[in-house]
This record gives C-alpha cells, sequence and structure tokens, in this order.
C-alpha cells in the first residue's frame, strides 16, 4: 500500500475520491477537513505508527483503508432512539475521541436523540467503542452515486473481517447487516 500512495497527492488517488465527492456535495472542502480513511491512508504512506486500539476499531481502520471510504463505528447500545443523517446546524459540535469540541457545522452528521454523534471526519466520544461494548454499529460512508453492488461487497467483506475477529469460536452470535442509502 505504501508503494501504491507513496508520492502521490489525495487528489491523484482515484480510490479517494468518492470519499472527497460526498464533502464536496456538503461544501466542506476535503483538504482542509480530511475524510477519515484519507487521514488513515496518510499516516500509513508517512509510515507512521498505527494505532491499535481495540479489535473492533482496528478492523473498522482496515475497512476503512481497504474500501478508501470513511466509516463510523459506534457503541449500538449508547445510540438512543432513531437515528437521523442530515446537515450539522451552525453552533454544533460533539467532543470527539481524544481531542477536544469537533465543529459540525454545515457538515454531514448522524444523529439520535440525545443529538450528532460522529461523520465522516470523527466520532463522538458518547458513542465510542469501548472495552465494554457488546454491540457495534458501522456506517459507511459513500455518496449517492456510489455503486450499491461496490457497498454491498464492502459490507460482506466487513462482514467476514468482524464474524473472523471479534466472534467467538462455536458461538451463536451473528452479525446482522443492512445496506441503505441516502438516496
Amino acid at each position: 500500500m505504501i508503494k501504491e500512495y507513496q508520492g502521490k497527492s489525495p487528489g491523484e488517488i482515484v480510490g479517494l475520491r468518492p470519499a472527497r465527492q460526498l464533502y464536496r456535495a456538503f461544501g466542506v472542502d476535503p483538504t482542509k477537513t480530511r475524510p477519515s480513511s484519507e487521514a488513515l491512508l496518510r499516516r500509513i504512506v508517512k509510515q507512521k505508527p498505527f494505532p491499535l486500539i481495540s479489535n473492533a476499531v482496528d478492523v473498522c481502520n482496515l475497512c476503512a483503508l481497504k474500501f478508501l471510504l470513511s466509516l463510523g463505528l459506534y457503541d449500538a447500545d449508547k445510540i438512543q432512539g432513531k437515528v437521523v443523517l442530515r446537515k450539522g446546524e451552525q453552533g454544533e459540535s460533539f467532543a470527539g475521541i481524544r481531542k477536544g469540541q469537533v465543529n459540525l457545522a454545515g457538515r454531514l452528521v448522524l444523529a439520535d436523540d440525545l443529538g450528532a454523534f460522529g461523520n465522516p471526519s470523527s466520532d463522538s466520544l458518547r458513542t465510542s467503542v469501548d472495552e465494554k461494548t457488546s454491540a457495534l454499529w458501522m456506517v459507511i460512508f459513500a455518496p449517492q452515486d456510489y455503486s450499491r453492488q461496490l457497498m454491498q461487497e464492502h459490507v460482506a467483506t466487513s462482514t467476514g473481517l468482524f464474524e473472523r475477529y471479534l466472534l467467538r469460536p462455536g458461538s451463536s452470535d451473528s452479525i446482522g447487516h443492512d445496506v441503505r442509502g441516502g438516496r
């Protein structure tokens, strides 16, 4: 992966275009606020240490690098009520994971009954995965015209990786998935 992308600007990497297109659709400059997948790729190309957090987060980061799309991973039990995808309101923010307040004004956000908890650049501390997490909710962010077939392949790949690295052998645990678009 390092050799494939080293020396290229993000604009030259074809696989990053859908994530950048999604940002531009919401009026966000992806060169100023980077999609999480692009930030991870930059980290790998610069040969910076890759943070190993937990199997769940590590699988999510692996998928973000493989798909070159932003992903969000949340503790499903910390999400309250109905989830909506919307544009962030003026003055809206949340406490980010390992960072201060994340400005959400004008940006794509996921929100539940308690407010915004994720976007394609950052996730909130409130819904973050920790050692007590027993149910995960993952979102793959892509623009409206992203290939449905390719998205279904991403869901199958991520499901397989989660099953391989998170489920106990011989358990009756299962992973459900739903492919929806903000279409």
